[in-house]
């Protein structure tokens, strides 16, 4: 992981860059190398495991051991204090497969922008609800999900089954990052809802002036309605693929045989041996 610029040591540690790296059967690698059932993140800096270079403008992490499969790397929190993220010119997330005996690398890159207003928040939610698009009422039992991005790389980074009781919040995003907001299934007699984005700003709110948030947004909360089916259909489960990512965040599976087989390695840096993810994310100012 590499800083450009001049953005100093202090203010890279200030930022608490945190990572998340999910397995190719839906779980999570800690800062160890182990995998983990919960969700869990990597914080950039020595106590997770991380050495520097360059004072403090490059950094490097290694993972060996892991199973071979896919990965899906991103970031769950970009902000520096004093800096926004230009999410146009930045990639946050990515996937890259593990071989046995191989070295996968995948590149990261953020461009920043110098600001005079340090940022209110550094990690923010969103509160979502699913409605009847004819009475505004909280449906239960749709099945939906957040991801990163947009498209065939966007990541799913949590999914749930909504409530006629309560909103569900959505934690740990990042300002100034498109997001998804994707329906898998809807409760029954309802039509799956189109995908929609949406993009955060630094102080919590959703940006609704942004061309990136197509979602509706009432009270501060995102909306996602469903419209009742007319007679004679029956289709529930969502077949818009686009958004691609993972199927789902909560999957659990058995490890044991894809464990015991193979394995490869993953790494936050540029170059690696055989047996590795490398992972390199530069961050820079637009002038580098």
């Amino acid at each position: 992981k590499t800083f450009g610029g001049d953005v100093t040591a202090e203010e890279v540690a200030s930022g608490a860059i945190k990572f998340e790296v999910k397995t190719p059967d839906g779980k999570w690698l800690d800062r160890d190398g182990k995998v983990c059932d919960e969700r869990t993140l990597i914080t950039l800096g020595k106590d997770d495991g991380f050495t520097t270079t360059d004072d403090g403008k490059t950094w490097t992490k290694t993972f060996t051991g892991i199973a071979i499969g896919e990965y899906s790397i991103f970031e769950v929190n970009s902000a520096i204090p004093g800096y926004k993220l230009n999410h146009e010119q930045s990639v946050t997330s990515c996937k890259t497969t593990v071989a046995g005996g191989e070295t996968a690398t995948a590149e990261f890159k953020d461009v920043y922008e110098k600001v005079t207003v340090t940022p209110v928040e550094t990690n923010v939610s969103v509160k979502v609800s699913k409605v009847d698009a004819a009475d505004g009422k909280r449906l239960a039992n749709a099945k939906l999900q957040v991801k990163m991005g947009e498209g065939d790389n966007a990541i799913v980074i949590e999914e749930w089954t909504s409530s006629k009781d309560a909103y569900h919040e959505v934690k740990d995003l990042i300002p100034g990052i498109k997001y998804t907001l994707h329906e898998e299934s809807a409760p029954d007699g309802y039509d799956v809802a189109k995908d929609t984005t949406f993009v955060m700003n630094l102080d919590g709110t959703i940006n609704e002036e942004s061309e990136d948030t197509t979602a509706k947004v009432k009270d501060g909360e995102l909306i996602v309605e469903d419209t009742a089916k007319k007679a004679g259909t029956t289709t529930t489960t969502s077949s818009n693929k686009a958004s691609g990512g993972d199927t789902s965040a909560k999957t659990s599976s058995s490890t044991g045989d894809a464990l015991a087989g193979l394995v490869g390695g993953l790494a936050f840096l540029s170059m690696l041996s055989a047996g590795a993810i490398g992972i390199v994310r530069r961050r820079m100012r637009n002038d580098d």
